[in-house]
């Protein structure tokens, strides 16, 4: 469902985000092939301010590792 939410959002000005979104999905579940190949579309397509973070990314899936965000710690 979450593959065809971005593909009938295409053209929407941040679907880069969506991109970024599936394939730390994909990743996540062990799919890095499918992980690379949406996290290269977000890539292609994402502003400067973002390459960054999404070019680590690709990084990690390349390694078949997952992203993963460390919680907030409370003050």
């Amino acid at each position: 469902e979450a593959t065809r939410a971005c593909e009938q959002l295409a053209g929407v000005a941040d679907i880069y985000r969506c991109h970024d979104i599936l394939a730390a999905s994909y990743a996540e579940t062990g799919d890095f092939e499918q992980a690379v190949k949406w996290q290269e579309k977000a890539l292609a397509i994402a502003p400067s301010a973002w390459r960054a973070d999404f070019e680590s990314r690709l990084k990690l899936y390349l390694e078949s590792k997952p992203y993963r965000e460390l919680p907030k710690t409370l003050p």
